[in-house]
């Protein structure tokens, strides 16, 4: 590590004591004694001073105290006032006091130093962790920062010595904004093992008029302009430097340099741009400027150190001393210097020099660009771009075509085109001048020839690179003769060697030294310590990984489970029981909030860029907990004005208000009972006593930052009843659209409408109406009033459009697991194709509901407001259905609604018509020998006998040769039970040929499906089982006549819903047709076991069904009105009058769920 011995003093240290001393006088490079009448002076260098009334001077005991004391290099040892004193220092670049009696020695060299002073009279400013400590050592201190997560400084002041020295300590987080303070010092808590590996890799050069030296070291000229590949990787690995180029004017044949570096090494960190200035400043100075990703976020230089360790620790590091820019990233091993020149050059204005380290095989190894391929061959440095690139021939020992030939190269082959380019529009578009071919070679080559002979030899004698030493000096020399002005061609040539010294100084220092020295602004590689705590709570901030408490998997009460939601894109929902539509209102919405306490959640939506009447997309989330809790208000959100305080992630400025002030979101909420952690561009937000978790993404696309929100509920709050946005809880999907008090509304079977204007005026009642409903808070002038723009008038039409108009391509795109999603056609025309992509995974990994139709028209008299459970004369309980007179025709009208069967057990027939058969045994549901063409359909059921009632324990569904068995269940870990020909849990893909989809539930009610899809043959059309704890249920969805207008089986009848007998006889009683279709030995049973009874012992039903029943239900513990209630969300009166006999018969509310 480099240390300072005086201040503006270059000094150098001998031993020159006898080799048995461990110590030796200071000595300057003549020899000369300058550690003599000087002692250590009195402020923080000085780490102890000891007085010894001890006769004899023992300067060797001064040593050894000084070598027991961490980081003390030098004493000072001498009598004043008939005293030895013993003193020791921290270190003598910041110089030492008058004082003749003492002499300062040198100790020997130390390799266990564990902090080094960075900053001398500074202390932690703004970026100070928690309250100052009085009263401890440095080496406390230190152990201190080291010990908590985010510290990578700490200041000592106020010391004195007794005789060690103690201090006020202060822990800080960054080395940017040190305070001024007289007695203090900082220091870093590095330590040799810290130091990361520097890139040893081959290094490719870049500067002048630009000069090139491959990483295979062959060097040549490309005075071309515009944008251009530096370096790239062939294949998968992001990797891609590019450089800028611009003309610096004056003579046609005058030079191009290089003024702007764009670097791409990891693909989780934005694409950084470095700039200069044409010309310097008044002063002489050509300050770096910086810009982040496509869209060129503009970052302070005094702010991009903090940036790049606030939002990619670990991942890259920046380090700027104003002359020169580092920038390592430490996993990929790769190094980018960038030196900034001006000096004797002016003419050329501001010029940049790029060294580039890179290791090959981190980054795939098929290195490509105008630093050549690194294989130790500069042969085959010139090549094409291409994916398998030709390589060129290279005049390697012709310098001068080097020249003239390297510029049509790479203007060729190396230009970077407008979808290749790392910069944004306006920028890309001013300095793309690839096609100037204004450069003349000859005049160029006549330029060198005419430089004096004896500046040529200045350069051969002081210049590693002579040749372009000459050339730059020789443009120069021309430049200043056609303004008819003298140069200093003997300084310039000087400049040439002084600018080569400064990058050999920048290339040769350690990584380490990047954070020791004073001249250097840099972070701290040991900013995220992982044993660490930050404001009294474990995973609060910025950490190295995220570490989950509340989870989405499994709750703490086994009988309330996990509930979870999601809001994305322009916001796309997915509600707790799966529902999904869209919420284009722009303004401050309830997404979740309880009618019994009052939590409640809150998110912003504001319009998207450019497009005047929407979308919308989210910008912000408020929770605001029970208050009974005692927890804070937490606020995460973009912020608004975007100049006002916050953290960079993901390239969007980020606010956190706690309790309504704010706070950077990298330090944690301050609280140890809610946690904030960020990583990368995730924000994870806990309320772990709450069992609540915000999973926040934060994402760009086309320009607009917004974010992508995972909500879960980790215990459902099965005791509360929730409302919002976000839907109700509760395993029923049929209530998520609903008013403020939970009542249930009609939700748009069509999936369009759930993502238009019905969806839009559905979600506008959800819109806070005035600022005290508000939890949000404002800052910079604004108010509720600035993102309250809820107004159906605002609703934007274009979204039809983009559906209506949607090309054959688009719905290709779109067409998700069989079906066209509409939300995936506005979000890919909205927000291109990375939105798009991510809209596709989530929906292909998010169980959703299926929203069906109620019928348009019932085949029975509408339900009366008693519940009339008796039976009439054919055993049927629903007495008020009548038979529907239907004849044979030629026109085949296909029912409104789907048939099918449901678990308790309740038949709907092809004409919509319900009827009830309890009983046990195996059942014909579906029989159709021609389906598809002749490969066959057939569907079974088997009943189980629970008292007076029984219901669907399996189903099985034969297609063509395959066989689908599905069983419920009622274990808690919700296993799938299902046989796949026969064999339990086998891999499957289809059933005869169709795909199939299977979709598990983490709902409370464990509510899963297997949905096999006929669309490739009767579009539009699937077969649906569903599970419900034990239940288990069939349905044939949108079914057409000509899929199943010749089946038979329990469903009746495709033409005439009537109940035909096997012979084709009609059955009226419903007893006597569920025995009709018994399975038998001709039906080729489908289950993988046989269970009692098997034909021809008859089916089991329950004794006095009738009677049993009155008596239960005069015992019930669950009410006929809280049956009612359960099921009111269901809109086909036949249904919801099951569904009610069903939760009296099992007083079970939640069997609402089955439906």
């Amino acid at each position: 590590m480099k240390f300072f011995l005086l201040l503006l003093t270059a000094l150098s240290v001998l031993q020159t004591t006898l080799a048995t001393d461990p110590y030796w006088i200071l000595q300057d490079e003549s020899g000369n004694e300058i550690g003599q009448g000087k002692k250590c002076p009195y402020d923080n260098t000085r780490l102890f001073k000891y007085v010894s009334n001890d006769p004899d001077p023992d300067v060797y005991s001064c040593y050894e105290k000084c070598k027991s004391i961490q980081n003390c290099k030098h004493i000072s040892y001498g009598m004043y006032d008939n005293k030895w004193m013993c003193m020791g220092c921290n270190g003598h670049e910041y110089g030492y006091d008058n004082h003749a009696p003492f002499t300062v020695y040198e100790i020997e060299a130390r390799d266990d130093w564990a902090f080094t002073k960075v900053a001398a009279k500074r202390e932690c400013g703004s970026q100070r962790y928690g309250d100052p400590i009085p009263g401890i050592t440095q080496a406390e201190c230190h152990t201190r920062c080291k010990d908590t997560q985010g510290c990578g400084y700490f200041s000592m002041s106020d010391m004195t010595f007794n005789p060690t020295g103690s201090g006020t300590c202060q822990l800080c987080k960054w080395s940017d904004g040190f305070s001024s303070q007289s007695k203090s010092n900082t220091y870093s808590i590095l330590s040799p093992a810290d130091y990361r590996p520097v890139c040893e890799g081959p290094t490719g050069v870049v500067w002048g008029d630009p000069h090139f030296i491959t990483f295979d070291k062959l060097r040549y000229d490309c005075q071309g302009r515009g944008e251009y590949v530096l370096v790239k990787s062939n294949g998968p690995d992001p990797l891609a430097i590019h450089g800028v180029f611009e003309d610096t004017g004056g003579s046609a044949t005058g030079p191009s340099v290089t003024r702007s570096v764009a670097i791409l090494v990891d693909e989780n960190v934005p694409v950084l741009q470095i700039t200069i200035p044409d010309m310097p400043d008044a002063n002489g100075k050509c300050d770096f400027s910086y810009t982040i990703g496509e869209n060129e976020i503009e970052i302070a230089a005094d702010q991009i150190v903090q940036y790049f360790m606030q939002n990619y620790p670990g991942e890259a590091n920046v380090y700027t001393n104003e002359k020169a820019v580092v920038v390592t990233f430490p996993d990929y091993q790769t190094r980018i210097e960038i030196l900034v020149h001006s000096g004797h050059f002016s003419r050329f204005g501001c010029r940049m020099r790029a060294n580039v380290c890179v290791t090959p095989q981190n980054h795939g190894g098929d290195i490509v660009g105008l630093f050549g391929s690194p294989n130790n061959d500069k042969t085959d440095d010139w090549m094409t771009n291409a994916t398998s690139p030709s390589f060129l021939t290279v005049p390697v020992n012709d310098r001068s075509k080097l020249r003239s030939q390297g510029t049509g190269y790479c203007r060729e082959h190396w230009c970077v085109p407008r979808q290749n380019s790392l910069y944004g529009d306006s920028t890309y578009t001013a300095h793309n001048k690839c096609a100037d071919d204004s450069f003349d070679p000859d005049a160029y080559e006549n330029m060198i020839n005419a430089l004096p002979d004896n500046i040529k030899a200045m350069c051969n004698e002081i210049a590693e690179n002579p040749d372009e030493c000459i050339a730059d000096v020789a443009v120069l020399n021309a430049m200043a003769e056609e303004a008819g002005e003298d140069v200093d061609l003997v300084g310039a040539v000087q400049g040439f060697g002084g600018e080569e010294q400064d990058s050999n100084k920048v290339s040769s220092t350690r990584e380490a030294e990047l954070y020791a020295e004073d001249d250097w602004t840099s972070p701290n590689v040991t900013t995220l310590n992982t044993l660490s705590t930050v404001a009294s709570s474990i995973n609060n901030g910025l950490v190295p990984e995220i570490t989950i408490t509340v989870s989405d998997e499994e709750g703490p009460n086994p009988d309330c489970p996990v509930c979870k939601s999601k809001g994305w894109g322009d916001p796309h929902i997915v509600t707790f029981d799966g529902v999904t539509y869209d919420v284009h209102v722009i303004g401050e919405l309830t997404f979740l909030k309880s009618l019994s306490t009052d939590f409640e959640i809150q998110a912003r939506t504001e319009i998207v860029e450019n497009h005047p009447k929407g979308p919308a997309v989210t910008t912000a989330v408020v929770v605001h907990e029970d208050s009974s809790k005692y927890l804070p208000v937490v606020q995460v959100s973009l912020a608004r004005p975007v100049t006002g305080p916050s953290v960079g992630i993901a390239n969007c400025p980020v606010q956190m208000f706690v309790n309504g002030e704010y706070r950077d979101i990298t330090t944690g909420t301050g609280f140890s009972n809610v946690t904030v952690q960020v990583k990368r561009n995730r924000i994870v937000l806990e309320y772990p006593s709450t069992d609540l978790r915000l999973d926040i993404q934060v994402r760009t696309w086309r320009n607009t930052c917004h974010f992508s929100v995972k909500y879960i509920l980790s215990d459902c709050r099965c005791d509360e009843t929730l409302v919002g946005i976000l839907g109700q809880p509760d395993g029923d999907a049929y209530n998520d659209w609903h008013l403020h008090d939970g009542t249930a509304v009609e939700i748009p079977v069509s999936k369009k409408d759930r993502r238009t204007k019905k969806a839009y005026d559905y979600s506008s009642t959800w819109c806070l109406e005035d600022a005290t409903m508000s939890h949000f808070t404002y800052e910079g002038g604004n108010a509720f009033s600035s993102f309250d723009k809820c107004n159906p008038e605002q609703y934007d039409d274009t979204l039809d459009e983009i559906i209506d108009n949607a090309t054959p391509e688009q719905i290709a795109n779109c067409t998700i697991e069989g079906d066209l999603d509409d939300g995936c056609l506005i979000e890919c025309y909205y927000f291109g194709e990375e939105a798009c992509d991510e809209y596709k995974e989530v929906i292909k990994n998010t169980e959703t509901a299926v929203i069906t139709a109620a019928p348009t028209s019932a085949p029975t008299s509408a339900p009366t407001d008693e519940l009339d459970l008796s039976t009439n004369e054919n055993g049927n309980t629903f007495d008020d259905v009548e038979d529907v007179d239907a004849t044979d025709t030629e026109e085949i009208v296909d029912p409104p609604a789907d048939a099918g069967s449901k678990g308790d057990p309740h038949f709907k027939t092809w004409k919509n018509e319900h009827f009830e058969y309890h009983s046990q045994c195996d059942l014909v549901l579906a029989h159709h020998p021609t389906f598809a063409d002749g490969i066959g359909l057939e569907v079974q059921i088997r009943t189980k006998l629970v008292r007076f009632w029984s219901y669907i324990r399996s189903a099985a569904i034969r297609i063509g040769d395959d066989i689908l068995e599905v069983q419920g269940t009622a274990d808690e870990a919700n296993t799938l039970r299902y046989w796949y020909n026969l064999e339990y849990q086998k891999e499957i893909t289809s059933v005869g040929g169709f795909p199939i989809t299977m979709k598990k539930s983490t709902g409370r009610f464990m509510k899963n499906r297997f949905i096999i899809d006929l669309d490739s043959k009767y579009p539009g059309q699937k077969i649906q089982i569903t599970t419900w704890k034990e239940f288990v249920a069939v349905d044939f969805m949108h079914a057409s006549f000509e899929a199943y207008g010749k089946s038979v089986g329990m469903l009746g009848d495709y033409k005439t819903g009537e109940t035909l007998s096997r012979d084709g006889s009609i059955i009226h009683d419903f007893h006597e047709f569920g025995d009709e279709w018994q399975v038998r030995p001709t039906d080729d049973m489908l289950f993988h076991d046989v269970e009692k009874p098997q034909f021809p012992t008859k089916c089991m039903i329950p004794e006095d069904p009738q009677g049993e029943r009155r008596r239960r239900l005069d015992e019930s513990s669950v009410t006929e009105e809280q049956a009612e209630a359960a099921c009111a969300r269901l809109t086909d009166p036949l249904d919801r009058k099951d569904c009610v006999y069903d939760i009296l018969a099992t007083q079970d509310t939640t069997m609402a769920g089955a439906y």
